[in-house]
């Protein structure tokens, strides 16, 4: 399956698993967050899902953005 038919992921893992995080990254993961042990990461999770789907958003919207612009990304001033 190509990268852009792929739904947006954010792998949700435990500290000790870096190698696999920046693995799943590499292929195509969207983001990571790490569990800590005070919970913090729940509160970055609805922000970190919330920034995916912008993200994905965007990536879908560029091939409009090139052929209405002549590229594929605009700059907000």
């Amino acid at each position: 399956m190509h990268e852009k038919n792929l739904p947006p992921f954010v792998m949700l893992t435990s500290v000790g698993s870096e190698k696999l995080a920046v693995e799943a990254l590499q292929a195509g993961m969207y983001d990571c967050i790490f569990k800590d042990p005070g919970q913090g990461y729940l509160k970055l999770l609805p922000l970190k899902l919330a920034d995916v789907k912008q993200r994905k958003n965007e990536r879908r919207a560029r091939p409009e953005l090139k052929k209405v612009y002549g590229c594929a990304y605009l700059i907000k001033a």
